[in-house]
């Protein structure tokens, strides 16, 4: 009936179009009224120094990797054989891998809470000493 209506008017196929876009929009508007705030550029020069600094002072478990063996069966994952002789190999899972990307000479690091993580070497030696 309103379609009858709107065509008796004169405003056709066209106007009728129109009229449900006006009230899309203001519909829209209702239900999100703010747009998302933009993301702020990140100064690209100089980043680093900007941000506040921090030292490490957490004790966790680490080895050192000496070969990373990916496994194609079985739930993939990969193995890890660490550099020290007294700690048998073991399995990480394909999480682990996709998220962390390990590497020989890097290190394995597990923190208090259980989370598993992979930090190069660099930065591990830079930042911890062994606790004997």
């Amino acid at each position: 009936m309103t379609e009858t209506l709107l065509l008796d008017a004169g405003l056709g196929c066209f106007g009728l179009a129109f009229i449900i876009i006006i009230v899309a929009t203001i519909a829209c508007k209702k239900l999100y009224p703010k747009a998302p705030p933009k993301p702020q550029p990140i100064e690209t020069e100089q980043p680093w120094t900007l941000l506040p600094r921090y030292r490490c002072h957490k004790e966790v478990w680490a080895l050192k990797i000496k070969r990373v063996h990916p496994v194609t069966g079985g739930g993939g994952g990969a193995v890890l054989i660490p550099e020290e002789q007294k700690v048998k190999c073991f399995r990480v899972g394909t999480e682990y891998l996709l998220r962390h990307k390990p590497y020989p000479g890097g290190y394995f690091v597990c923190y208090e809470d259980g989370y598993q993580s992979f930090s190069p070497a660099k930065a591990f030696e830079a930042g911890y000493t062994p606790i004997p």
